[in-house]
C-alpha cells in the first residue's frame, strides 16, 4: 500500500511539474526537459507489459491534453514503456534484475546509467522525429533529439543521485 501511494505521488508530482514548468523550458530553442519519463523507468520490473504502457498511455494523453499536441506524447510514452523492461534486460542480465523499481542499488550504477541514457534517447528520438514528421531539417532534428536527451539524462540523474547508495 505505502508503493502504490509513493507511485500515485511520483504520478502527480512529475505530471504537474512537466505540464506547468518543463514544457516551457526551451533553452537555446532546441533543448526541453522531460523528466516526467523518470515515472516510467521507476516502475517495478513485475509490472506487465499491459499495465506499463496503459500507465505510459494515460500519462502522456494527459500531458498532451495540457500541451495542446494530439497523441504525440500518448505515442511516445506508451512506446518507451513498452521498450522499457527489453532495455533493462539488455543491461542487466534477467536473473540479476531484483524486483522493484530500477535504481542505482537494484540494477547497479553503470546498468542504470546506460538505461536512463538509452531510454531518454529513445524518447527524444520518438516524440521528436514524430512531430516533425520529415527529415527535411535533419541538423535541427539531430540537434533538439541530441540536447533534449542530454537535458533530461543529466535532471534524471540529478534526481537520482539525491538518494544515497548503499553499498
Amino acid at each position: 500500500m505505502r508503493e502504490l501511494v509513493q507511485y500515485i505521488f511520483l504520478f502527480v508530482a512529475l505530471l504537474l511539474l512537466q505540464v506547468f514548468v518543463l514544457n516551457n523550458i526551451h533553452i537555446a530553442g532546441w533543448a526541453t526537459p522531460f523528466l516526467y519519463i523518470l515515472f516510467f523507468l521507476k516502475l517495478p520490473t513485475e509490472m506487465s507489459r499491459n499495465w506499463s504502457i496503459t500507465l505510459g498511455f494515460i500519462f502522456g494523453l494527459i500531458i498532451d491534453l495540457f500541451s495542446n499536441t494530439p497523441g504525440l506524447f500518448a505515442l511516445s510514452t506508451a512506446f518507451l514503456a513498452f521498450l522499457r523492461n527489453p532495455l533493462i534486460y539488455l543491461y542487466v542480465p534477467k536473473d540479476d534484475v531484483k524486483n522493484g523499481a530500477p535504481s542505482y542499488q537494484t540494477i547497479g550504477i553503470g546498468a542504470f546509467l546506460k538505461f536512463a541514457i538509452t531510454a531518454s534517447l529513445i524518447f527524444c528520438f520518438t516524440i521528436f522525429f514524430v512531430e516533425s514528421f520529415s527529415l527535411f531539417n535533419l541538423k535541427l532534428l539531430l540537434l533538439k533529439i541530441v540536447t533534449s536527451t542530454i537535458l533530461t539524462f543529466i535532471l534524471i540523474i540529478s534526481i537520482e543521485s539525491i538518494k544515497p547508495i548503499n553499498k
